[in-house]
């Protein structure tokens, strides 16, 4: 029932749904279209627009990186539409995600998830429930420190691997190249990811 293709999108993709991430992500998560455009013309990083195999209507949508040091992918962005929420799509696009490049060798895929926090209680919940949903589905938290770099700063965040491959080929050293590779590409809009990845790099060690 909730079988879906993923077809990388263009550039006239993205100007014609950036209006569902303007509406799906808070501000400080969100860039902005320029910044948007520029990665997906570049080629490593890719717009995923997610079809219903049996009908053609647009189910979800999702931005990744292709880590090509360590045969991985960074999941940068992961939307439903509204109406398909709750019935299985969201699996079915993380799983189809997972499952996107079919080398024997692929790792698996990196993602951030926010940190629950403690004022807004409805907003804990979609938070909780957000990781719930990551776990289910196969991923685990990497132990760091992790941030994502801000305009204003940095946001504290998990960063999370759903492995595809053998979970042991995941070291220390595959998780610096991840995060530095990952990190330096697609936040080049926030003049202070270099000092963002060094800091968080140094806690891996002690994950």
């Amino acid at each position: 029932m909730n079988e879906i293709k993923l077809i990388e999108g263009n550039l006239d993709d993205l100007r014609l749904i950036y209006g569902l991430f303007q509406r799906d992500f808070a501000p400080e998560e969100l860039k902005d279209f320029g910044q948007l455009e520029r990665l997906v013309a570049m080629g490593k990083y890719k717009l995923l627009l997610a079809y219903h195999k049996h009908f053609e209507e647009l189910i979800g949508y999702s931005c990744i990186y292709e880590i090509e040091e360590i045969n991985a992918l960074w999941l940068d962005y992961i939307a439903v539409d509204i109406k398909f929420r709750n019935s299985g799509y969201g699996s079915a696009l993380f799983n189809s995600i997972a499952s996107y490049k079919q080398e024997d060798d692929f790792l698996g895929v990196f993602l951030e998830v926010e940190i629950p926090g403690e004022e807004d209680e409805a907003e804990q919940e979609i938070q909780k429930r957000r990781i719930r949903f990551y776990e289910k589905n196969g991923a685990a938290r990497v132990g760091i420190d992790y941030e994502l770099p801000t305009k204003d700063g940095s946001l504290p965040m998990y960063l999370y691997f759903r492995a595809v491959g053998n979970q042991s080929m995941l070291t220390e050293a595959k998780i610096r190249q991840a995060i530095t590779s990952a990190m330096a590409y697609i936040h080049t809009d926030i003049p202070h990811t270099n000092d963002i990845i060094r800091k968080v790099v140094k806690t891996i060690k002690q994950g």
